[in-house]
């Protein structure tokens, strides 16, 4: 192994093993097979690919929020993650270019009177939201009105099961995982507008100059591919 490539792969793996945060509440990043409770998804296909072309071993280490990622970033128990880029986030954290945007809007029932994301802001109005995800914090800043009621656990079905277990207004979520949820039910449907794009990126503890820049590249290469 060259001078550079073992620079390279010791800043990848400190630990000598490739070890990747998947955020499990992402589910346009990765899920758990039902049959095999084998974990697939861009996140797993790309995690493979980056341990393959470092010729490292891969640990895919699981998480049930994106906020567990970063509680975890002072533990060391990860080397790349998967996250939303975000300004905060950026003081400890080298993202690549987004490989992936995300529309943050609203799931409202079909009766509901709301028909953009700026009608839901409302003195009254209940919101369900991931707890400690992006869009949590971003309507924490935005939401001036309306309350927002939180799921323990930072989990889309989390968040889903209490917009119906308590009658909420709206949940809050990204449009493919919400329009999973009305898909085939009458009873839902999904604003057509959006309070946020989530830009979705890899990233890497800073300190790790070379690393970033390979993991950059990498990111720009497989959105060509």
């Amino acid at each position: 192994m060259t001078t550079q490539k073992a620079e390279l792969s010791r800043q990848f793996a400190p630990h000598g093993r490739l070890r990747v945060a998947l955020n499990l509440a992402n589910v346009m990043l990765v899920v758990r097979d039902p049959s095999t409770g084998l974990l697939r998804g861009k996140g797993v296909t790309l995690a493979k690919e980056l341990a393959r072309r470092l010729d490292l071993s891969l640990d895919m280490v699981s998480f049930g929020t994106a906020g567990e990622i970063l509680r975890a970033l002072g533990q060391d128990l990860w080397d790349v993650a998967f996250l939303a880029i975000d300004p905060a986030r950026a003081a400890n954290l080298d993202f690549t270019a987004p490989y992936m945007t995300i529309e943050g809007t609203y799931l409202v029932a079909t009766a509901s009177t709301f028909r953009t994301v700026g009608d839901v802001d409302r003195r009254g109005v209940r919101i369900a939201v991931s707890q400690g995800s992006a869009i949590d914090q971003h309507l924490t800043k935005l939401v001036r009105n309306a309350e927002l009621v939180r799921a323990q656990g930072d989990t889309g079905a989390t968040s889903l099961t209490l917009f119906r277990e308590l009658g909420l207004d709206a949940l809050a979520g990204g449009r493919q995982q919400l329009a999973g949820y009305a898909e085939g039910n009458p009873e839902l449907r999904v604003l057509s507008d959006h309070f946020l794009l989530v830009q979705q990126a890899m990233c890497l503890p800073k300190g790790r100059a070379e690393a970033a820049d390979f993991l950059r590249d990498f990111v720009e290469e497989m959105k060509d591919d």
